[in-house]
C-alpha cells in the first residue's frame, strides 16, 4: 500500500519523520490519504482529550455534543439509523468544532487506513464523529498483503471489512482465519515444512488468528491463536482484549498481559513518562 498502489495510480508519497513530529508533517504534507498503524491515531485521540482535559468546561461540553452529533451522523450516512431531529445540530458542530480537528489533519483528508494491528473500537468512534474516515483494514506479509478493508460507504469500524474481490475467506477449527486468492504466496524460499504448515493442500492459507465472519461479509478479528493463554484454572483469555482496553488510557504508552499457568492474569505496563511525570 505505501510502496506499490501509489505507483498504479500516481500518487505523490509522503513520510513522516517521527511520530513526535507527526503533528507538523501532516499540516506541511496535508496528505489526502493516511496509512498508519493504530497506535498513532491513539495518540491523536489521547493528545486531543489531553487538551480538552486543560482547557474551558464549555469547550469540553461542545466536544462532547460534537461527537455525539457526529456519530450519529456517521451511522445515518451509513444507512444504519434513520434521520433524527438531533442530527439538526450537526453542521455548526461539524463547522465549529470537528473541523478544526480535521484541519490538524492537513485539510485535506479524504480517508485514512488503519492496519498492522487491531484499532480500538473507542478511537474509531472517536475519529469516525469527527468526520475522519478511518478504515480498518487486515493483510498479511504471505497474502501480498491485503486480505480485507473497509469501504467508506461501508464502513464497520470493529471489523476489518469484507475481503477484496477473488479472495475468498473462511474461518476453520477453533474459528482460525483461512484465506485463498492469487494473491497467496508461492511458499517460504527454500522451507516446504514451513509452507506446508500454513498453506493446505487446497491452497487455503492458514492466517492464525481467530475471526468471525458476518452476514454481509465483514470480518471481525477476535484473538490470536497463539496467544491465547490458559490459567491454571483451566479458563482461556484472549489478552488483545485486555491489553486493548489497557492501552486506552492516556498515561499507557505499552502493554503486555501475561498470566499463562497462573491462577491469574498480569500485566508489564510501560507508562508514557510526559503524562505520568505530570500527574500528582
Amino acid at each position: 500500500m505505501g510502496y506499490y498502489a501509489p505507483l498504479v495510480v500516481g500518487i505523490a508519497v509522503g513520510y513522516a519523520r517521527s511520530i513526535p513530529q507527526l503533528a507538523e508533517d501532516l499540516l506541511t504534507v496535508r496528505p489526502t490519504i493516511l496509512v498508519a498503524v493504530p497506535r498513532v491515531f491513539e495518540r491523536v485521540q489521547a493528545g486531543i482529550r489531553g487538551h480538552l482535559e486543560g482547557g474551558a468546561a464549555l469547550n469540553r461540553w461542545l466536544f462532547q455534543l460534537a461527537l455525539a452529533s457526529g456519530w450519529r451522523a456517521f451511522l445515518h450516512g451509513q444507512g444504519r439509523q434513520r434521520w433524527s431531529p438531533a442530527l439538526l445540530a450537526f453542521p455548526l458542530l461539524n463547522r465549529v468544532v470537528a473541523r478544526r480537528v480535521r484541519e490538524r489533519f492537513g485539510g485535506r483528508l479524504r480517508f485514512a487506513i488503519s492496519g498492522g494491528a487491531p484499532l480500538p473500537a473507542d478511537t474509531g468512534r472517536f475519529l469516525l464523529s469527527l468526520g475522519i474516515r478511518v478504515l480498518q483494514g487486515y493483510g498479511l506479509t504471505e497474502t501480498s498483503p491485503v486480505i480485507a478493508v473497509n469501504r467508506i460507504e461501508d464502513n464497520e469500524p470493529v471489523s476489518v471489512g469484507p475481503a477484496l474481490p477473488g479472495v475468498e475467506v473462511r474461518t476453520g477449527l477453533h474459528e482460525e482465519l483461512r484465506t485463498r486468492s492469487p494473491a497467496v504466496m508461492l511458499g517460504y524460499w527454500n522451507n516446504d515444512a514451513a509452507t506446508r504448515a500454513v498453506v493446505d493442500e487446497d491452497g487455503w492459507l492458514h492466517a492464525g488468528d481467530q475471526a468471525q465472519v458476518g452476514p454481509r461479509g465483514h470480518i471481525t478479528i477476535t484473538g490470536r491463536l497463539k496467544d491465547i493463554l490458559v490459567l491454571s484454572n483451566g479458563e482461556k483469555v484472549a489478552p488483545a482484549d485486555v491489553e486493548q482496553a489497557l492501552a486506552g488510557c492516556p498515561i499507557v504508552e505499552q502493554v503486555l498481559v501475561l498470566g499463562d499457568g497462573r491462577p491469574y492474569l498480569a500485566a508489564f505496563v510501560v507508562l508514557r513518562i510526559a503524562v505520568a511525570h505530570s500527574e500528582p
